[in-house]
């Protein structure tokens, strides 16, 4: 059930169907329909200025539907097409087109550019476009030598990669162990194979308490700074030993503390 209030007295009633919001249920009754149709008030129609009735609810301001076309016309204002400059009527404040096609080609409008790799200028397609064609773009962003600086020995060199900071593996392995905070640790590009030759050849057991693990830790015998960014020689498997993380960490503070680890009886006597 639907419920409903009459417009004629007022009172609520209910219908078994719904109506739309355009046809709502108005009248509680037959009887109250014929009611409101006698309450009718005087209008006065503002265009022609004849005298007519109309029922209160039906809000009508015009006499007739020609009197209510003319209302239309009275408010009709001369706009220009800001696309094809065409002079027309309409009864909207701040229209800017004549038609759907002038409207639909003002936002499809291309708008030229200069190629940033090339310098001919061309139509964009999107209001992103900066390059005439995808060649243009690849040569721009990847094949384009620059001229930079590295950050580690202040070398120039020429680059492909606009971001590229060091010029050289060397110099951004030492700027990794020795510069400020370090996020990871870089040992060469050998240093992924050596790792995984040391594992094999101590069996995944640490070398120091003879524990067995998964994943040991890879331990430099030498520090690989003091091989000055030589990390073919650094990472040398005669260098590297399995550790556990706990003998690891405390080999780490020992070298720190005392400068020194014996690692040859695979027991350290200052910090076993």
């Amino acid at each position: 059930m639907y419920h409903f209030r009459c417009k004629q007295c007022g009172k609520r009633f209910s219908r078994n169907r719904k109506r739309s919001k355009e046809n709502p249920a108005t009248f509680c009754s037959r009887a109250c329909n014929n009611r409101s149709r006698e309450n009718h008030e005087n209008l006065t129609c503002p265009i022609c200025g004849v005298n007519f009735t109309a029922p209160k609810y039906a809000n009508r301001q015009y006499c007739s539907i020609d009197c209510f076309r003319e209302s239309q016309k009275a408010s009709m204002r001369e706009h220009i097409c800001q696309q094809c400059g065409k002079r027309f009527i309409s009864n909207k404040e701040g229209r800017k087109y004549c038609s759907h096609k002038c409207a639909h080609l003002a936002r499809k409008k291309l708008k030229s550019a200069n190629c940033l790799n090339c310098g001919k200028k061309f139509k964009k397609r999107t209001a992103k476009d900066k390059y005439c064609s995808l060649e243009c773009f690849h040569a721009y962003t990847t094949f384009l030598p620059r001229h930079q600086t590295c950050q580690r020995c202040g070398k120039t060199f020429t680059s492909n990669h606009k971001e590229q900071k060091y010029c050289s593996h060397e110099c951004y392995g030492l700027s990794i162990r020795r510069d400020g905070p370090r996020k990871y640790a870089y040992y060469g590009r050998n240093w992924p194979k050596q790792r995984s030759h040391a594992i094999a050849r101590d069996k995944n057991t640490c070398q120091r308490c003879g524990v067995y693990l998964a994943s040991p830790n890879v331990h430099h015998i030498k520090p690989f700074h003091s091989f000055g960014g030589n990390w073919k020689a650094a990472n040398k498997l005669s260098n590297l030993i399995c550790l556990c993380p706990s003998c690891h960490s405390t080999i780490d503070n020992a070298l720190r503390i005392h400068g020194h680890c014996d690692l040859a009886d695979t027991r350290c006597s200052d910090c076993a």
